[in-house]
């Protein structure tokens, strides 16, 4: 839970789209502003792109909601799979090394692994909407049991490999689907039926210092708590992050396994506010 000196006062934004740390999930680490609020004349409305906290006030009631968002029609996805333009997006991507790239240092200072076989690729230049320029790590999404490709995430970033100072550095390839993918952080020919699966891209690669092989990134906690089970699989190794949402995929996730029938999964628990690949990079959070 965010502290409340780190709170915004929502009614206090100014019109238009804001980005802040979310009441019910923030944590307490530089940019985590996953709370989408708009406002105009008649109020606001704040949503949480990650555990779907929302609120909303009537300029003329002010009168404010807290709660889970009713059910609405969500729009259907254009491209169920990766569309030509993404295709194309994916073709003129570099392949990753460890070299001295601005994605490879990125990378390397979250103390991750860089696989040479993947899907993380990363462009030298790549335009974000908010007219930032810059380099840019691409990940390409996967059907995770037809292994189709259906979307692509992309993370920017300065040319000193730092996470680029606009918001959101994070995109996915617009109209396209992400529910059902993964991003194949290693996968080796041979598949011996253990699997890792994260959130984050960084979460999954830091899972590889423990040996792991074959590891996936599920993109978000929705995606993770909802990830089917992929036949073949004998044990699961999921990297919870340290928050509710991320405890609660992580537990949905594994009790889908079991009831299939894969008696052997285990969870990693991160410590409140922080995720595996926090604990690679500066050893001294562990508890």
């Amino acid at each position: 839970m965010t502290a409340a000196a780190d709170l915004v006062d929502l009614a206090a934004l100014a019109p238009g789209e804001h980005r802040v740390r979310c009441p019910n999930c923030g944590r307490d680490k530089p940019g985590d502003k996953t709370l989408g609020v708009t406002v105009d004349q008649s109020g606001f409305v704040a949503h949480c792109h990650r555990c779907h906290h929302i609120e909303h006030a009537h300029a003329s009631r002010r009168t404010k909601r807290v709660g889970k968002p009713p059910p609405i029609a969500r729009a259907v996805a254009r491209h169920e799979r990766l569309s030509d333009a993404g295709v194309a997006l994916w073709q003129s991507t570099r392949e990753l090394f460890d070299d001295d790239s601005p994605a490879a240092r990125y990378l390397r200072a979250r103390a991750c692994p860089i696989p040479r076989h993947s899907s993380l690729r990363w462009l030298d230049r790549h335009a974000h909407p908010s007219g930032y320029c810059g380099p840019c790590l691409v990940a390409l999404i996967r059907d995770v049991l037809t292994g189709e490709p259906i979307s692509l995430h992309c993370t920017w970033l300065t040319r000193d490999g730092t996470k680029a100072p606009i918001d959101p550095a994070r995109r996915f390839l617009p109209g396209h689907r992400k529910q059902g993918g993964v991003i194949e952080l290693a996968h080796p020919s041979n598949f011996a039926g253990v699997v890792g699966v994260a959130e984050g891209i960084e979460t999954g690669l830091a899972m590889m210092h423990v040996g792991l092989e074959f590891v996936w990134s599920a993109i978000d906690a929705g995606n993770l708590a909802a990830l089917p089970v992929v036949p073949g699989v004998a044990q699961l190794w999921i990297a919870a992050d340290g928050d509710p949402p991320g405890r609660s995929a992580a537990e949905s996730c594994a009790a889908r396994y079991r009831a299939s029938g894969v008696d052997d999964v285990r969870i990693w628990h991160a410590p409140d506010g922080l995720d595996l690949a926090d604990l690679a990079a500066d050893p001294e959070e562990t508890p």
